[in-house]
């Protein structure tokens, strides 16, 4: 058999159980019915305006049992001309809602044929009987499309069986919109035939929760479907193999038990690793090791002394040895270790340098065979300065 006969034979199906329907159920439905909490608390939902009975609930009164068509109708939100209710329920989150639909005149359901949505929507400070919900900005909360059998969970409802929901376990308190919605699909093979039955229920929520629904699973109504959303416009509806896509946004994450991240993102966090500076070692100058050669020049004019300087004649492959006052030369087998002092702050009185005052000097002082001598003070000067060198003769050993 070709797909252009089952589709024909479909159609003549359909439109003999169109004719087979009681005259009534060809107007609808709505909610006749809703239950909230672990106690069940129940509220009558008011019959459509058009019947001329309205008594106080929580469930917005629809003008009649008509369907909403067209995903830019006004009516999307909450139903074909629906008003506030009078009543505000009061839930906790976690808490579950049942829905019972009926058709019109409290009859069965009539269709079986599509998903069933459910959203909420913030009324913010303002109580929910006096919020306008064409301002809405609604979160999914939970979906049923076909069950693993291939049935559609509206065969349930049409079976009688309220639809039940959960509202999001950290759900924050405040005032809140139960939208539920019935999609029949039964002439939705044709473009803009899809019919929506929306019905809206206010909540107050209470709890010390604090989630939100992230600002990316919140949406428009209308708004939040085009006309050829493959869930809605379903050509091959009725086709063996057939595979359903439900409409609409994704649900939302706090409906699955997470915060939902509609609350101020976290702080983005930086671990910078701190940069820890080694400290540079510290450069000491000490005195040229006693067997490396070090070049002393002989002064031209040495400075006044009681004792003439002499120079030694040191063998040629002795290191030079520091020019002495007139003690005897001692082998250097016999030198003891350089001993170093720090003078603070010293005069020097030079040719060149006379009567200025330079940062602090080291001076050493090497004891040959028990006589101390003065030998050459290095001055910490700049890299221009460094062939000056205080001269031995000074006044004191320091």
């Amino acid at each position: 058999m070709s797909s252009s006969t089952v589709h024909i034979l479909s159609l003549f199906l359909l439109l003999a159980s169109f004719l087979a329907l009681p005259h009534q159920a060809l107007a609808h439905g709505f909610v006749a019915t809703v239950s909230i909490g672990s106690n069940g608390k129940s509220y009558k939902g008011n019959l459509p305006a058009e019947s001329n009975t309205r008594h106080p609930s929580v469930v917005r009164q629809i003008q009649n049992t008509q369907p909403v068509k067209g995903v830019e109708n006004q009516n999307l939100a909450c139903g074909s001309g629906a008003t506030p209710a009078s009543l505000v329920a009061d839930a906790m989150p976690g808490d579950q809602v049942k829905f019972d639909w009926k058709g019109a005149g409290n009859s069965a359901w009539p269709h079986n044929a599509g998903p069933i949505l459910t959203y909420m929507a913030s009324c913010g400070s303002v109580s929910c009987d006096k919020f306008d919900a064409s301002t809405a900005r609604w979160f999914k909360i939970a979906e049923l499309g076909k069950k693993s059998n291939g049935q559609w969970h509206m065969v349930d409802v049409q079976a009688g069986q309220p639809v039940t929901v959960t509202i999001p376990s950290t759900l924050a308190p405040g005032n809140y919109l139960v939208r539920q919605e019935l999609i029949a699909l039964h002439i939705a093979m044709t473009l803009g035939g899809v019919e929506f039955y929306p019905s809206c229920t206010q909540l107050r929520v209470g709890g010390t929760q604090t989630g939100r629904p992230a600002e990316s699973d919140l949406v428009r109504l209308p708004g939040a479907y085009g006309e050829r959303d493959p869930g809605l416009y379903v050509p091959g509806i009725y086709e063996p193999g057939f595979q359903y896509v439900i409409p609409g946004p994704r649900v939302a994450k706090i409906a699955n038990g997470g915060s939902g991240g509609g609350n101020a993102p976290p702080a983005s966090t930086s671990v910078k690793a701190s940069s820890t500076k080694a400290a540079s070692p510290s450069s000491t100058k000490v005195a040229p090791p006693a067997d490396k050669p070090t070049s002393t020049k002989a002064p031209a004019s040495p400075p006044p002394s009681s004792t003439p300087a002499v120079k030694p004649t040191a063998p040629a492959s002795s290191p030079a040895v520091v020019p002495t006052t007139g003690t005897a030369l001692v082998p250097e087998s016999q030198l003891t270790a350089p001993t170093v002092k720090v003078c603070q702050k010293r005069r020097l009185r030079s040719k060149n340098w006379a009567s200025r005052t330079v940062k602090p000097v080291t001076t050493f002082s090497i004891s040959l065979g028990g006589v101390a001598t003065p030998t050459a003070a290095v001055v910490k000067r700049s890299r221009h300065h460094a062939r000056h060198f205080v001269r031995s003769g000074l006044r004191g050993s320091h």
